[in-house]
């Protein structure tokens, strides 16, 4: 479907109430390098072509001074060159824009300047289980930060347990090893769940996304994963620690194989 259109879907999503009600579906599109946001209240299940294009001729263009952080950088930080097949690059996609609040405090450039200083502290304290951060490629016209760079991994925890696989006792030793070393920094990661925790070929747990990292004591901004939300709204060492005894409890859940009895 969208070989026919002038514009390229990035993600919808739907959004509901706390009771669940459907509000609306949420839709980013790209055109040019730029990205528009609308929100459509039918909910028919699909989209035709036309609907699409009625969607984007009403749709808000994002500033880019809402996801685009701009270079040089305030602080000293490592730039890569070139895009190697073996990093995975994490771009900024405004999905959470609204037009309405565009005066908020904070925008999605702020966070991902955020991360890059975290990323930038962890290259100078890496971990074993904390995924390698090259550094950041520059856009093409070298006027904003293009996206940051990390080693590539291909499975995350989420779907390592929707395949079954089956882990030893000590699988999250690792895990922990990491939180705890980045707690001996000052810092939480206030975001750990299922899809922020990759798997290595070798087998070993990578805490990637660290867009929610904060000094320890320092209030949050950014909320937790829905279904992984710590009490709270500031980064301690708790909103880690409550996330990894989740996490241990929802393996056994979702990967011990019922007994099979003999007859």
């Amino acid at each position: 479907m969208q070989k026919e259109l002038p514009f390229r879907i990035v993600c919808e999503s739907e959004e509901f109430t706390a009771n669940d009600q459907f509000k609306f579906c949420r839709l980013l599109f790209e055109q040019g390098g730029d990205y528009y946001t609308c929100k459509d209240e039918g909910r028919n299940g699909s989209f035709t072509p036309e609907r699409l294009r009625q969607l984007f001729d009403s749709s808000h263009l994002v500033p880019h001074s809402y996801y685009r952080t701009p270079l040089p950088i305030p602080f000293p930080c490592t730039t890569v060159e070139a895009l190697s097949s073996h990093f995975y690059l994490k771009v900024v996609e405004p999905y959470a824009y609204e037009p309405a609040t565009d005066a908020r405090s904070t925008t999605m450039a702020d966070h991902q300047l955020r991360e890059l200083k975290v990323c930038e502290m962890l290259r100078e304290n890496p971990h074993h289980n904390i995924c390698v951060y090259h550094g950041y490629l520059p856009s093409v016209g070298q006027n904003y930060l293009g996206g940051l760079c990390f080693d590539r991994h291909e499975m995350t925890l989420q779907d390592a347990v929707e395949q079954k696989i089956q882990f030893p006792s000590d699988f999250l030793d690792g895990l922990e090893d990491a939180l705890k070393h980045l707690h001996s920094l000052g810092y939480a990661h206030n975001d750990i769940n299922p899809n922020n925790v990759m798997l290595s070929q070798s087998g070993d747990l990578i805490v990637v996304d660290f867009d929610s990292c904060q000094p320890l004591g320092e209030g949050l901004e950014k909320g937790p994963t829905p279904d992984w939300e710590y009490p709270g709204d500031i980064s301690v060492t708790n909103n880690d620690l409550w996330a990894l005894e989740k996490m241990r409890e929802w393996i056994v859940k979702n990967t011990v194989r019922p007994a099979v009895s003999i007859v």
